[in-house]
């Protein structure tokens, strides 16, 4: 009898624990959401789909033209024999400005551009399916979770009942050792 009194004070002080918590603040569905929004991992992986959907972006860049601006001014040092100067020295200083725009348009690139689109599209949603599947095993682990707590807290319940029928049922040994109807043996038996 005394490892039922000793457990159940462990179950007695587990049931004071986890009613002190606010363990059922949120529904499972809001648990769930709540520890897939906040979770590091998925967090990452999010981080990294919105960079493979820039990667897509940037490969459909290829289909597009593209335009350089070039612009220059300053001082250039000819040191040509045909430059010479009025006093005879090879060479001279002069002012320089150029600019220029250039467009260009690839017309065929052996379908590498097509190719590397298709290629970060299948990448992007790759990723899509990793975040997917990490969300499942996150809610399936709190999803557990949040069962065992259920199941401890009714385990709690039934040794709560359990702690009440044992109290009970010594308080009517006792009274019936206290009538003279049994024995105290009885009674010192049934305290352990």
């Amino acid at each position: 009898m005394k490892t039922v009194s000793r457990r159940t004070t462990v179950l007695l002080s587990l049931a004071a624990s986890l009613y002190a918590a606010p363990v059922f603040a949120q529904s499972l569905p809001e648990a769930v959401q709540h520890a897939v929004d906040f979770n590091p991992q998925v967090q990452r992986q999010v981080s990294r789909r919105n960079a493979d959907d820039q990667g897509i972006r940037q490969a459909e860049a290829g289909y597009f033209p593209v335009v350089d601006v070039r612009a220059g001014v300053g001082a250039e040092r000819t040191t040509s024999p045909t430059a010479t100067t009025f006093n005879g020295k090879i060479g001279r200083t002069q002012k320089r400005s150029e600019a220029s725009i250039t467009a260009t348009q690839n017309l065929f690139a052996g379908l590498s551009t097509v190719n590397e689109v298709e290629r970060n599209k299948a990448k992007a949603s790759a990723a899509a399916y990793r975040i997917s599947g990490l969300a499942e095993d996150i809610g399936l682990e709190v999803t557990r979770r949040y069962i065992d707590i259920l199941r401890t807290k009714r385990i709690i319940d039934i040794a709560k009942k359990n702690v009440k029928s044992h109290q009970r049922i010594l308080g009517m040994i006792r009274s019936r050792s206290d009538a003279g109807v049994s024995r105290r043996a009885e009674t010192a038996q049934a305290e352990g």
